[in-house]
């Protein structure tokens, strides 16, 4: 669990990188033009502990599965981002080096008019 908090503050606190060889997205997603370079940086980031690679080679946009609870994943504490208002749930699915793994990723704007996101793995990280 504290695994899952550290990694969605690190990546709302993060500075943003740029990659020049980023990974072909395909589904469809409501990330804002400004907001998806931000998430597929941030999945790149820590794609050596979602999947063990540091090589992104697909990035798959879905619908959470059946059955999911958004109170499974990690809420980040308020005193450092307000809470989301009216949160969206989408299913990235990473793949790399033959590993992949589901990602929660939450979009919300904030009060400010901010967009905002977390990333959250599917299942637990060992």
């Amino acid at each position: 669990m504290k695994a899952v908090v550290l990694l969605s503050l690190v990546t709302l606190l993060a500075p943003v990188v740029a990659y020049s060889d980023a990974p072909v997205l395909t589904g469809k997603t409501a990330a804002s033009a400004e907001l998806l370079p931000k998430i597929r940086e941030g999945l790149g980031d820590f794609a050596p502990i979602f999947i063990s690679c540091a090589n992104v080679d697909s990035i798959v946009v879905g619908t959470v599965p059946n059955g999911f609870d958004p109170k499974q994943i990690a809420q980040v504490p308020a005193t450092l981002v307000p809470p989301p208002r009216n949160p969206r749930y989408e299913l990235w699915t990473i793949s790399g080096c033959g590993h992949s793994a589901g990602i929660i990723v939450v979009l919300w704007t904030a009060d400010t008019g901010k967009a905002m996101f977390t990333l959250n793995p599917l299942s637990p990280i060992q």
